[in-house]
């Protein structure tokens, strides 16, 4: 509009001020991080929050930061009062100019939902690293008997070592997703091997997982060989070998992906509004659960709720024996289970992994006139998760209003600059869900048909080329091949094209759309088309007739192919 031309690093460098701007300056946002966690205790009394940093061999030199750890007092109140004792270990990428990582602690709510505990921002991940946010960790929540803890985790570095050292009593799950990951690396055995290593995963009792076991030998003894040699022991990943006092199945740390997915947005910022855009969003989502569930009618949590509805529905046409007290015998599908209802246990194990009633159970306690809601424990009621979710962040001051008494300054680690244009986003899996745009979304409801055959499961294009190869291999196989001479090499035939390629080529099959509106047999001629035309493509199009004819007859199909590709000429030199 205004006719102005600016370079590249003009722009570059104009963008950098105006982010600038925007998010904060790096380099004086690490030296607020200490007044940052000063006004994090004063606003939330009881929390923990300290900075760990490098002294300086001289005086004069400043202090240069290492580590950052977070631990806000409602998470911990809000984490007894309604959490299972379940934390998922994860770390992820800080994608800012001072590459860094973050590390988190994630508890389980009554909704199967995450429930944030500690996050820490260190150096790299270690095992150094590990073993203090763990050390802070267990100091801040208080882990006294292990025996009742659970840890999920993936193949963080140092983690699993760390784990062994700090918490040896504790019960371990490592996630299957990433379990596969690596499995498939080794075993190309598509969606039916990962069906069975999905299948041994959810088994819930020893009898399944060796039957489980069995169907993965059968289909593929090197997978089951690596399964047996090269996984963790099956009580770290399968659901038969879980604890019965946790209260929890997940096989996955999909709680800890959700956060990491949560703060995607504040990950490329500076440090403090990185953290303060982490604090603010986690501000209004316990707002914003806790005023979504209490408008939730009913005694059950939402997610808890679908998952007893499932199994009521999988209830019906089961058929019981009642022993006269609490004993039953239900068969269902050829397969017969015994449930006691008193004692809480199905011999198929499901209902005492979760404690949310199996389907054989539901029979069983609906027989006894039980309430069935009655049964599911109080963990996931609707009132544990508003016992949690009342425990909410307080509001705290600009960076314009934080008390600097100390005059602490820090200055930022070294910067590494790395090759390549900086990445914003992690490459995806395969087997991942990703964003599609608008016509992929179309694509998922539209059937493609042929144009030349109306047909689905191809297009014209392929189907004239394999048409035209079956034509070139009943024609090759019918002729005798000549011995081949070194010194004389064998002419090329100077056989005439086909006509049915040569329109494919010359017209590319767009100018004759069907249309059953027209009274052209089916066909719509373009404007201009003469009846030869017209007869010339009708037969042509239709598979019946014997191209022979067209090849014969070469100056009625070279006058047909000179007319339409003028007029594709014309039109193109019109547009």
């Amino acid at each position: 509009m205004f006719k102005i031309k600016i370079s590249k690093h003009c722009a570059r460098r104009t963008k950098e001020k105006a982010l600038k701007k925007i998010n904060g300056d790096d380099l004086e946002q690490f030296n607020l991080v200490h007044t940052y966690c000063k006004e994090l205790m004063n606003t939330h009394p009881g929390s923990s929050c300290y900075v760990n940093y490098v002294e300086p061999t001289l005086p004069t030199e400043p202090c240069i930061f290492r580590r950052l750890y977070i631990c806000l007092k409602p998470f911990v109140e809000g984490f007894y009062d309604g959490c299972r004792k379940v934390i998922d270990l994860d770390g992820c990428h800080s994608k800012g100019l001072y590459k860094q990582q973050i590390l988190t602690a994630i508890g389980l709510d009554s909704n199967n939902g995450w429930w944030p505990l500690t996050w820490a921002v260190v150096e790299k991940e270690n095992v150094e690293t590990w073993k203090c946010f763990l050390e802070g960790v267990m100091q801040d929540i208080g882990i006294a008997n292990q025996k009742e803890w659970v840890v999920i985790s993936d193949k963080q570095k140092g983690l699993e070592q760390v784990i062994h050292d700090l918490l040896p009593e504790v019960a371990k799950r490592n996630c299957v997703q990433h379990i596969y990951q690596n499995f498939k690396k080794d075993h190309r055995g598509g969606k039916y091997l990962r069906d069975r290593l999905w299948e041994v995963a959810r088994s819930t009792n020893k009898e399944e997982y060796k039957k489980a076991m069995q169907k993965m030998k059968n289909t593929s003894e090197a997978a089951h060989r690596w399964l047996e040699d090269h996984v963790k022991p099956p009580k770290q990943w399968c659901r038969a070998f879980f604890p019965y006092n946790i209260l929890s199945d997940m096989l996955c740390n999909n709680d800890s992906e959700s956060f990491n997915s949560f703060i995607l947005e504040a990950r490329d910022k500076p440090i403090i509004t990185m953290l303060e855009i982490i604090r603010s969003k986690i501000m209004a989502r316990i707002k914003d659960r806790r005023l979504a569930m209490s408008k939730k009618y009913g005694p059950l949590c939402v997610k808890i709720k679908i998952i007893l509805d499932k199994n009521i529905d999988e209830s019906v046409g089961m058929t019981y024996i009642w022993n006269g007290r609490n004993g039953f015998e239900v068969k269902a599908s050829g397969d017969q289970y015994s449930v006691d209802t008193g004692k809480c246990h199905y011999s198929c194990g499901a209902w005492q992994l979760s404690g949310i009633p199996s389907a054989h159970a539901i029979v069983c306690l609906r027989f006894l006139g039980n309430t069935i809601v009655d049964c599911v424990p109080e963990c996931y009621k609707n009132s544990t998760f508003l016992q949690t979710y009342t425990h909410v962040l307080n509001p705290i001051c600009g960076m314009h209003q934080w008390n600097n008494d100390d005059g602490m300054t820090l200055q930022p680690p070294s910067h590494v600059k790395l090759a390549g244009r900086p990445k914003k986003s992690r490459k995806k899996d395969i087997d991942e869900i990703r964003n599609v745009g608008r016509t992929e979304k179309l694509r998922k409801w539209v059937i493609a048909h042929c144009g030349w055959c109306r047909q689905t499961g191809h297009n014209q294009r392929s189907f004239l080329s394999k048409k035209q190869g079956q034509e070139a291999v009943k024609v090759e196989s019918s002729k005798k091949k000549p011995i081949a001479r070194r010194n004389k090499p064998e002419p090329a035939p100077a056989e005439a094209q086909p006509l049915e390629a040569e329109l494919a080529n010359n017209l590319h099959l767009h100018l004759w759309k069907p249309n059953l509106r027209s009274n052209l047999g089916g066909f719509k001629a373009p404007r201009g088309a003469d009846d030869d035309d017209i007869q010339i493509i009708k037969e042509v199009q239709d598979p019946n007739v014997d191209l022979t004819v067209f090849q014969r007859d070469s100056r009625r199909a070279k006058r047909a192919i000179v007319r339409m590709a003028d007029r594709k000429a014309n039109k193109k030199r019109d547009n």
